[in-house]
């Protein structure tokens, strides 16, 4: 899930610079340490999921925007042959608009509607003997049932295929916007994600996340939200990092696990 709406009266802060230099960072890691697999290495247990992913928006005047999202989740994970998977429990789902001028905010009903996380990865070897770790496109798609992922999403209020996915009486599913411009809009969602990366010497799995989100407006409380600028993904600032820890861990434990590398 990524930043659903940016106005075009927001305005840049210093936050974005620092996210450039931690994605640098990661890149400079994936590019120096590796983790050699060992014969029998058994990967099955508790870990904790953090992504982050970066969207751009160019807003007229203001210039340059970079809106993120952070997800952190906690899996019991099964590793069988060359596959590591498993369902796993939401912890954290935050959006940060890119500016200090206003806020987007999941209720917490709509993020109890979302489909429990899941990981499904080979992770395999290479002929360096670093382990890597790569997840095939996962679809999610909110606000509509589609009778396959890649149909067009509804675009008005009479579609049949729109859905109350939050149960808050209004249509698809609803955001909150606050700051210079107040009031919710009302949403279906597109997004895909796909994971590429490897382990690193602490045993961790960190890479990139390439993914796009496709999203259309169904209505308002407040006109002004009505229009957004185009977005654009950012892969080279998106990534994630899969960490291992203790089978009693429960969300307190993952989202300070996370806290390590979120802005």
């Amino acid at each position: 899930m990524n930043h659903p709406h940016t106005n075009a009266r927001h305005a840049r802060n210093g936050r974005p610079a620092t996210r450039r230099a931690l994605g640098a960072a990661l890149g400079a890691a994936l590019a120096t340490t590796a983790f050699t697999a060992q014969a029998g290495d058994d990967l099955s247990g508790r870990w904790v999921m953090v992504q982050l992913t970066t969207t751009v928006a160019t807003v007229p005047v203001v210039g340059e925007i970079r809106a993120t999202t952070a997800l952190v989740a906690i899996h019991d994970l099964v590793h069988s042959g060359d596959r590591l998977r498993g369902k796993g429990r939401l912890c954290k789902l935050d959006l940060d608009s890119g500016t200090t001028m206003v806020s987007t905010t999941l209720p917490d009903a709509f993020k109890r509607s979302l489909p429990a996380p899941y990981v499904d990865a080979v992770v395999r070897a290479g002929d360096d003997g670093v382990l890597r770790f790569a997840q095939p496109r996962q679809t999610l798609v909110v606000g509509a049932l589609l009778e396959s992922p890649g149909d067009a999403l509804p675009t008005g209020l009479d579609d049949g295929r729109l859905y109350d996915q939050d149960g808050d009486g209004k249509p698809g599913v609803t955001v909150r916007v606050s700051g210079l411009v107040e009031g919710e809009i009302y949403v279906a969602q597109r997004t895909w994600t796909e994971l590429s990366g490897a382990r690193q010497g602490d045993g961790s799995f960190a890479g990139r996340v390439a993914f796009d989100n496709e999203q259309v407006l169904l209505d308002t409380d407040n006109e002004w939200l009505r229009s957004a600028p185009a977005q654009r993904s950012d892969a080279a600032a998106s990534w994630f990092r899969l960490v291992r820890v203790a089978d009693s861990a429960k969300c307190g434990t993952a989202r300070r696990v996370a806290a390590a590398w979120l802005p």
